[in-house]
C-alpha cells in the first residue's frame, strides 16, 4: 500500500495553488505540529470512512439496543423505497426535498448492507452509485454542492459495499468519482472563495471522501486527499479562531449564525472521515464550544439569532448531526443536553448519522448554571438572556465585529430583541444571495437597527449584475469596492486588512443587575461621511425573575458634515402606535415593545412601512423575489428617530420595554441631564425599584476633581447605574451630604478594547433605600 504523508499532501496543494502560505504558517500550533511530523497511511481495507471493520461489532451492538428502534426505521424506509425509480436531479415540491433524491440514499442502503450483511441492499447502494457516476460531473441543477453531494454518496457506497463490488462496478465508479472529484478540485475547490464559504468546505470535503474510498484502486486519489486535508486544516484553523478559549458563537462566517450550522457539519464529516481513514485527527478542543452559540443563540419558540444571511432559523437535523459529533467525541454535557431537548432523533434515510454518531452515555448537563450573559469574541457578538427556555425568557443579541465574509451584513452596532416575539428584529428575508431585495435591503445596514448616515454622493455598486445599489445611508459595501469584488480570499487577510476592521466590542461589563455593552462601528462607515460611532446596551435584569428586563441604549454619532442626516432606526412587525409624545409602541406574537425616546428632545420620529412600502429605501421598495420558508420573519414597519436640526454631533437615548401584549400601563420614564452627563430615571413597577441610569455626552468624566450630583425624582428603592467612568478610580458615592459607601472602578474592556487602545469605560453601580430621597453625589476620593 503507497504510503502518503500529511507533509507531502500539503506540498502537492500549495504547488496547486489552493492554499496561501500565510494560512499555513500561522496555523493552530497543535495542527501546525501533526501536519508537519506524524506521517499516516491510509487504512488498507474498507470500509474506512466513518468507520472500520474493528468499529463493526459495537456499531450492530447499537443497532440492537440504544438505537434499535432507528435501525428499524430505517430498514423500514429503504425496504418501502427499494427499487424506485428515482432520478438524480428531480426534486419534489415540499418540506423534505431528501425524499425525492437519490442523491442521500446511496449510503442508506450501504450502510444497511454494511451492518446487515443484506446483499439486497449493497445490490441497491451500487445499482444508484453506478446510475450516479454516469452522469455529466459538469451538471446538477444545485450547481457545485449537488455534484459535491453526488461525490459523497458515490464514496460511501464504494466503500462501505467494497466487498460486493464486482471489476466492472469498480472500473464504472471510480470512473465517475474521478470524474466528479477531478471536477471539483479544478473548479471551486481551486476557486478563490472568501475564506469562509460553506461551498468551499463541502465541495473540497466530499473530494477528499472520493478520494480516501479510491485510494489503493486509483491514482488520483492521493492529490484528492491531499488537495481536501489542506482546505480542511485551513477551515480548522478558521472555526479554532471563531470558537476560541471560553468562547465560541456559532458566528464562523462572522456573522451569519445560519451558514455555520452549515460549514460545521460539511467540516466535521471530512475531518470524521480523515480521523477513520488515516488516522490524521483534526479535531481541536475548541471546537466544541461552538454548542454554546446554539445555547445562547435559541429563543423559546426554538427558532434562532437571525444574524447575517439564513433563511432555515428552526433548530433542525444540522444541529442534531453535527452536535452529536460535538458530544460524543468530547463527552460535552451541554452539547448532550441540547441534543436531547431541543432536537429530534433522526428517523428513516437519516436515522445512521445518529446509529454513528449520538451515543445516549455521555452525562447531559442543562444551561441553568451558565452565565446570563455571554461575549462570542470571535463572533463580534454578545447575548443576554434573562432565562433560558422559557416562554417568557427575554433574548437581546448585540453585534460588533468584523467583515469576513459573503454572508455578512452590514449591521455593525445592531442589536436584536426577543420575548414572546420578534420585538425589535434584522429585518427582510434570505430570498437568495444577489437579489434585488438582498442587495438593496436585506443584507444593508437600513434593515436592522443601527444607525444611518445620508451622504447624498456616496454610491455602492454591486460587480456581480454591474448595477448601482441603494443608498440606504448605512455601512460601506465591502462586497465591492470601486466595482470590483472586494471580499477577503483568506481568513488573515480578512483579520490584518484594515478595510474589513469594522467594528469592536470593546467594553462586556456582566455587572450586578445589569450587563453593559458597548461597540465602536467608527470604522464599519465611509471615513467621508462618518467620524465616530459608539453605541452602548444596558440590559436591566429584573429583580424579580417573572417580569421582563429593561433595555437602555446610548448613541454618540459625528458626522463628517452637519448636513449629512443622522436616523435612528428600530425595524417591527406591526405598525407601531404612538402612545403619549415620544413614546411608542409595537406588538409581535404575544409581546410589546414601548419604546421611550429621550433624545434628541423635539426628533422628528417617522414610520416607514405597510403594504407597498415594506422594504423601503429612498422612496422605492425592494420586495421579496419569493416566499420565505416558515418561521421566517421578515418585519414590515420600521422606527426613524432624526434630529430635529442639522449638526455634526448628535446623542441618541431610548429606553425599550417588552411587555406581556395585553399590558397596557408602562413605567413613567423621566430624562435626566447635566452638563456633561446625561441619563433616565425609571419608575419601577410590579415590584421593581426605581433605576437611574447615567452616560457621559462626550467622554469619561468624574476623573480629576470633576463630580455628579442628582436630585433623585421619587423616594422608592433606587438601582444606579453610572457609566462612563475611568478605570481604576476610588468614587465616594454620598446620599443627602452623608458618605453611603465608596467604590472602585475595574477595567471592563474587551481584548479588543485594550488592544485598540480605547479609553477604558467603566461603570458604578449601588443602590440607595426607600424613603431615603434626597440627593445623590458622586465624586473622586483625593489621595
Amino acid at each position: 500500500m503507497k504510503r502518503i504523508t500529511v507533509r507531502q499532501g500539503l506540498n502537492r496543494a500549495l504547488m496547486l495553488g489552493l492554499v496561501s502560505g500565510a494560512v499555513m504558517s500561522t496555523a493552530p500550533a497543535a495542527c501546525a505540529a501533526a501536519a508537519a511530523r506524524q506521517p499516516f497511511t491510509v487504512e488498507p481495507g474498507h470500509p474506512r470512512i466513518f468507520f472500520t471493520a474493528k468499529d463493526l461489532p459495537a456499531l450492530r451492538k447499537r443497532i440492537e439496543t440504544t438505537h434499535a428502534g432507528q435501525w428499524r426505521g430505517m430498514k423500514n424506509w429503504a425496504d418501502g423505497n427499494l427499487g424506485k425509480d428515482w432520478k438524480w436531479d428531480s426534486f419534489t415540491p415540499g418540506k423534505d426535498w431528501k425524499e425525492a433524491t437519490l442523491w442521500f440514499s446511496p449510503p442508506v442502503y450501504a450502510f444497511l448492507y454494511r451492518l446487515s450483511g443484506e446483499k439486497k441492499y449493497a445490490d441497491a447502494a451500487i445499482s444508484m452509485a453506478k446510475t450516479a457516476a454516469a452522469l455529466d460531473a459538469s451538471k446538477s441543477v444545485k450547481g457545485d454542492l449537488g455534484i459535491a453531494t453526488r461525490a459523497r454518496a458515490m464514496s460511501l457506497a464504494y466503500d462501505w459495499c467494497y466487498d460486493r463490488l464486482t471489476a466492472e462496478d469498480k472500473a464504472a465508479i471510480l470512473k465517475g468519482l474521478d470524474a466528479h472529484a477531478n471536477w471539483l478540485l479544478e473548479g471551486p475547490v481551486k476557486r478563490v472563495w472568501h475564506p469562509l464559504s460553506n461551498h468551499r468546505t463541502t465541495d473540497a470535503g466530499d473530494m477528499g471522501m472520493a478520494g480516501l474510498a479510491m485510494h489503493g484502486d486509483h491514482p488520483n486519489a492521493e492529490k484528492y486527499i491531499a488537495a481536501a486535508l489542506s482546505v480542511s486544516e485551513a477551515f480548522v484553523r478558521i472555526h479554532r479562531h471563531f470558537s476560541g478559549p471560553g468562547d465560541g458563537m456559532a458566528g464562523a462566517e462572522g456573522g451569519s449564525m445560519e451558514y455555520t450550522r452549515h460549514a460545521l457539519l460539511s467540516t466535521f464529516l471530512p475531518i470524521e472521515a480523515f480521523r477513520t481513514a488515516t488516522g490524521n485527527d483534526l479535531f481541536v478542543p475548541e471546537l466544541q464550544n461552538f454548542a454554546y452559540g446554539l445555547i445562547y443563540g435559541t429563543y423559546p419558540d426554538k427558532t434562532m439569532l437571525r444574524q447575517g444571511d439564513g433563511k432555515y432559523p428552526g433548530v433542525s437535523a444540522w444541529e442534531r448531526k453535527y452536535l452529536s459529533m460535538l458530544a460524543s467525541r468530547y463527552r460535552n454535557p451541554h452539547a448532550q443536553w441540547y441534543v436531547n431537548h431541543m432536537t429530534k432523533p433522526e428517523t428513516g434515510n437519516e436515522a445512521w448519522y445518529d446509529i454513528l454518531w449520538y451515543d445516549p452515555s455521555v452525562p447531559e448537563t442543562p444551561p441553568d448554571a451558565l452565565p446570563l450573559a455571554r461575549h462570542f469574541q470571535g463572533a463580534g457578538v454578545a447575548v443576554i438572556r434573562t432565562g433560558w427556555y422559557e416562554p417568557d425568557a427575554t433574548v437581546v443579541s448585540f453585534k460588533c465585529g468584523n467583515f469576513v465574509g459573503g454572508h455578512n451584513h452590514y449591521d455593525q452596532n445592531s442589536f436584536t430583541l426577543y420575548r414572546k416575539g420578534h420585538l425589535a428584529l434584522d429585518a427582510g428575508g434570505y430570498d437568495s444571495h444577489g437579489t434585488s431585495h438582498y442587495v438593496n435591503y436585506y443584507e444593508r445596514t437600513v434593515a436592522h437597527n443601527s444607525i444611518t448616515v445620508f451622504d447624498p454622493d456616496e454610491e455602492a455598486r454591486n460587480p456581480w449584475h454591474k448595477r448601482v445599489l441603494s443608498n440606504d445611508g448605512g455601512q460601506l459595501y465591502l462586497k465591492s469596492l470601486n466595482g470590483k469584488d472586494s471580499r477577503p480570499k483568506t481568513l488573515d487577510q480578512a483579520l490584518t486588512d484594515p478595510k474589513y476592521d469594522t467594528g469592536d466590542i470593546v467594553v462586556f461589563e456582566p455587572g450586578q443587575g445589569y450587563v453593559r455593552v458597548l461597540g465602536d462601528a467608527t470604522r464599519a462607515y465611509s471615513a467621508k461621511k462618518l467620524k465616530k460611532f459608539t453605541r452602548q446596551l444596558v440590559v436591566l435584569h429584573p429583580k424579580l425573575k417573572a417580569n421582563p428586563p429593561t433595555i437602555v441604549v446610548f448613541d454618540r454619532v459625528q458626522a463628517a458634515r452637519p448636513e449629512y442626516t443622522k436616523k435612528w432606526l428600530l425595524h417591527t412587525v406591526d405598525k407601531p402606535e404612538q402612545v403619549v409624545p415620544g413614546a411608542w409602541c409595537a406588538t409581535e406574537g404575544a409581546g410589546t415593545l414601548y419604546v421611550r425616546m429621550l433624545e434628541p428632545q423635539g426628533g422628528q420620529v417617522s414610520l416607514v412601512g405597510g403594504p407597498g412600502h415594506e422594504f423601503e429605501v429612498n422612496g422605492r421598495n425592494y420586495p421579496l423575489s419569493s416566499k420565505l420558508p416558515d418561521g421566517n420573519v421578515p418585519g414590515a414597519w420600521r422606527i426613524e428617530v432624526e434630529p430635529p436640526k442639522p449638526a455634526e454631533r448628535d446623542l441618541f437615548l431610548n429606553v425599550l420595554m417588552p411587555v406581556d401584549k395585553d399590558q397596557t400601563a408602562i413605567p413613567a420614564v423621566t430624562r435626566l441631564e447635566t452638563a456633561n452627563m446625561l441619563g433616565g430615571f425609571i419608575r419601577g413597577d410590579r415590584g421593581e425599584p426605581d433605576t437611574v441610569v447615567w452616560f457621559a455626552r462626550e467622554r469619561d468624566l468624574l476623573g480629576a476633581g470633576e463630580s455628579l450630583s442628582y436630585r433623585l425624582p421619587e423616594n422608592g428603592e433606587t438601582r444606579h447605574l453610572i457609566a462612563d467612568l475611568p478605570a481604576n478610580v476610588d468614587y465616594a458615592i454620598r446620599l443627602n451630604g452623608r458618605v453611603m459607601q465608596t467604590q472602585r472602578t475595574q477595567d471592563t474592556r474587551t481584548q479588543e478594547g485594550v488592544r485598540k487602545g480605547f479609553a477604558s469605560s467603566c461603570s458604578l453601580a449601588f443602590t440607595t433605600p426607600g424613603g431615603a430621597g434626597g440627593t445623590v453625589t458622586i465624586a473622586p476620593l483625593r489621595r
